[in-house]
C-alpha cells in the first residue's frame, strides 16, 4: 500500500480525449485477442464434436474437418474486401505505412502554429510522467533520444528538434510547438493500422498494431520528455 500510492498512475487523466485514446486502445486489442480466442475454441469444439460422431456413428471425419478448416480460413477474412495475393500484401503493408507516415508529417505540418502554441488535453503533461522523470527513471529515455530520427530536419522548411542552437525565450517557445506538432504527426501515423484488414487476414490488424506503436512511441515519449524540460528553462529566463 505505501509502495502502490508511490507508484506512478498510469490512469488517464479526467479529459475526454485521454479517454478516448485509452479506449480505442484496450478495445481495439480486446476485439483482437478476443476473436482470436473464440476462433480457436470454435475450432476445437468442431472437432472434438466431429471426432465424437466419426467414432459413434460413423460420420465421414475427413470430409468435416475439410469443411471446419475452410471455414476458418474465410473466418480469417472477416475485415477483407480486396484479396491480393500474398507478395502484393507484403508489398502493400511497406508501401502504405510509407504513405501514412508521410502523409501524417504533411497534415501536421500544414496546420498554423496556433494550434500547436499551448498545451490541449493531448500534450499536457500526465500526473505519472512526473515532468518527464518517469521517462528517465524507466524507460531510459535520455539514453536511446539520440538514435531517433528527426523527420523535421528532412521536410523541406522543416525544423530541426535534434538540437538547440539558440536559447532565447522565442526560440524555446518555437522548439515547444514544433515539438507538440511531431507528437501529433505520430499519434496521427498510428490510427491507420486497421486499414490492412482490409486487404490481409484479421490476425495482421493486431500485428500493425503493434508494428505502429513501436515505431511511433518512442518518437513520442522523446517529446513528452524534453517539454517539461524545456518548459522549465523557459520559466528561469522569463
Amino acid at each position: 500500500t505505501k509502495h502502490w500510492r508511490t507508484f506512478p498512475c498510469f490512469l488517464p487523466e479526467k479529459d475526454p480525449l485521454s479517454w478516448f485514446f485509452c479506449f480505442v486502445f484496450t478495445s481495439t486489442v480486446f476485439l483482437c485477442l478476443a476473436h482470436g480466442i473464440l476462433r480457436k475454441l470454435k475450432f476445437i469444439l468442431s472437432f472434438a464434436a466431429d471426432l465424437f460422431c466419426d467414432n459413434i456413428y460413423g460420420f465421414s471425419f475427413k470430409k468435416n474437418i475439410q469443411d471446419i478448416i475452410s471455414v476458418e480460413r474465410q473466418e480469417d477474412k472477416i475485415m477483407q474486401i480486396f484479396y491480393p495475393d500474398k507478395l502484393t500484401a507484403v508489398a502493400l503493408c511497406f508501401f502504405l505505412w510509407f504513405v501514412f507516415q508521410v502523409l501524417s508529417a504533411y497534415i501536421c505540418f500544414k496546420i498554423p502554429d496556433r494550434f500547436f502554441a499551448e498545451d490541449n488535453a493531448v500534450f499536457r503533461a500526465r500526473r505519472f510522467e512526473r515532468e518527464g522523470l518517469f521517462y528517465r527513471k524507466y524507460l531510459i529515455v535520455h539514453k536511446w533520444k539520440k538514435l531517433l530520427p528527426d523527420g523535421g530536419a528532412v521536410i523541406r522548411n522543416g525544423y530541426s528538434k535534434r538540437h538547440l542552437n539558440c536559447f532565447s525565450v522565442e526560440c524555446l517557445e518555437r522548439y515547444l510547438i514544433e515539438s507538440r506538432r511531431g507528437e501529433m504527426t505520430h499519434w496521427l501515423a498510428i490510427l491507420p493500422f486497421w486499414i490492412f484488414g482490409l486487404f490481409a487476414p484479421f490476425y495482421i490488424v493486431p500485428i500493425m498494431l503493434l508494428y505502429s506503436l513501436v515505431v511511433n512511441m518512442p518518437c513520442i515519449i522523446a517529446q513528452r520528455y524534453n517539454r517539461p524540460r524545456i518548459s522549465e528553462l523557459i520559466n528561469k529566463l522569463s
